[in-house]
């Protein structure tokens, strides 16, 4: 007898890459499956001080996303790819 897999489906939903001088960094928002959302901030030169947070709701989630998205252009980051109109398009659902 073969047993499901109990191990949730890791999907990113939005994600972008954003630079500053010669610095890298991606925003993201993940589907860790089953309600649960994470919002990750990922230094490209230092990825020990990443940052997580942890939302029950996928709104919440990409909310944070395009604020954390809007406060780094803000202070002078560029997008140099990603899918910044699909949060914006969810966080207005």
């Amino acid at each position: 007898m073969t047993h499901p897999s109990t191990t949730p489906t890791i999907r990113t939903l939005v994600q972008s890459v954003l630079k500053l001088g010669d610095q890298l960094l991606w925003c993201e928002v993940v589907s860790r499956g089953r309600g649960e959302y994470d919002v990750h901030i990922v230094p490209h030169w230092d990825m020990s001080i990443a940052s997580v947070e942890r939302f029950d709701r996928m709104t919440d989630a990409v909310r944070r996303y395009t604020e954390l998205s809007s406060f780094l252009r803000q202070s002078g980051w560029e997008s140099v790819c990603g899918q910044d109109s699909t949060a914006a398009q969810v966080s207005a659902a």
